[in-house]
């Protein structure tokens, strides 16, 4: 089985945040034969590859851009190109879960969302 989550808020300090990092640790002992992938921002890539470089299962998509990277009035826009990028990152994969508050929900499933 193939599982992609989105790691966006998987770095921080925060209940849902360590939580995040947990379960996807947790899935990767219990399951070493499931591949996972992280789709994370681009700013978070480098960081999330080493936080994670022990589990050879985890790989690493730092592929989605930065809401504010056109400026604030433009954000809707970001919002669906995020959503968009999101969509073609998961596409391949057999389950779809989002760690944590989320703006954008890719157009695939099934889907778990963790709130």
């Amino acid at each position: 089985m193939n599982v992609a989550y989105d790691a966006n808020t998987i770095l921080g300090r925060s209940g849902i945040e360590r939580y995040s990092r947990e379960l996807v640790k947790a899935v990767t002992r219990l399951h070493p034969e499931y591949g996972i992938t992280l789709v994370t921002g681009r700013k978070h890539g480098a960081e999330t590859r080493s936080y994670f470089a022990q589990y050879s299962a985890v790989d690493v998509h730092s592929v989605l851009p930065h809401e504010r990277a056109l400026g604030g009035p433009l954000r809707p826009i970001m919002r669906q190109c995020q959503q968009r990028v999101l969509t073609k990152a998961v596409a391949p994969h057999d389950l779809v879960h989002l760690l944590g508050p989320t703006k954008y929900v890719p157009k695939k499933s099934p889907l778990v969302v963790t709130i």
